[in-house]
C-alpha cells in the first residue's frame, strides 16, 4: 500500500509517503481469530474426549500450535512499513522490519533516486556515496509511481 501526505510546516513544506504491506488483518485481530479457532477446536476435541476418542485431543493441540507459529509470524510482520519523510532540510528515511527499526538521515539537495529499468527493478535513493533500498512492500507499479513523485518533490526541495 502507498500512500503520501503534504502538509505545510513553519520551515516549508513536508511530503511523508508511507509504503506498508497490503495486510487484511491487524496483529489484533489476528490474535481474536486465533482466539476463536482454538476455542473450537477444543471443544470438538474435547467432546471427542469424552466420547473415548482420546487422539483427537493431542492432533487438535498440535494443529492448533502450528497454527499459532505461523500466524504469529504473520502478525509480527503485518505492521512493516517504509516511511519517507521530506522536508526541506532532511530526507528521512525510517524502515520498520518485525522489530527492527532503522532510521537514515539524508540530505535532500544531494538526493537522487534511481529506478532500474527492467521488470520489478530496485528503487534506490542515493546521497553522498550512501544508498538506501526501498520500495519492497508494495509493486512496481506504485514503486515507479513514488519513485516519480519524490523526484519531483526533491526537485521541489532543492
Amino acid at each position: 500500500m502507498f500512500r503520501v501526505h503534504e502538509s505545510e510546516t513553519a520551515s516549508g513544506k513536508q511530503w511523508v509517503w508511507m509504503l506498508s504491506r497490503n495486510c487484511a488483518l491487524t496483529p489484533r485481530q489476528v490474535g481474536a481469530f486465533y482466539l476463536s479457532l482454538v476455542t473450537a477446536s477444543m471443544a470438538i476435541a474435547t467432546f471427542f474426549l469424552l466420547k473415548g476418542a482420546w487422539m483427537v485431543l493431542p492432533f487438535s493441540v498440535v494443529e492448533m500450535s502450528a497454527l499459532g507459529i505461523a500466524l504469529l509470524i504473520y502478525a509480527r510482520h503485518a505492521v512493516d512499513c517504509e516511511r519517507v519523510s521530506l522536508r526541506r532540510d532532511a530526507l528521512e528515511i525510517e524502515s520498520i522490519d518485525g522489530s527492527t527499526r532503522r532510521l537514515i538521515r539524508l540530505d535532500p539537495r544531494a538526493a537522487r533516486v534511481e529506478m532500474e529499468t527492467r521488470p520489478r527493478g530496485a528503487l534506490t535513493v542515493v546521497a553522498r556515496g550512501e544508498r538506501v533500498a526501498l520500495g519492497r512492500f508494495v509493486c512496481e507499479r506504485e514503486r515507479r509511481r513514488f519513485a516519480r513523485e519524490l523526484r519531483h518533490a526533491l526537485s521541489l526541495a532543492g
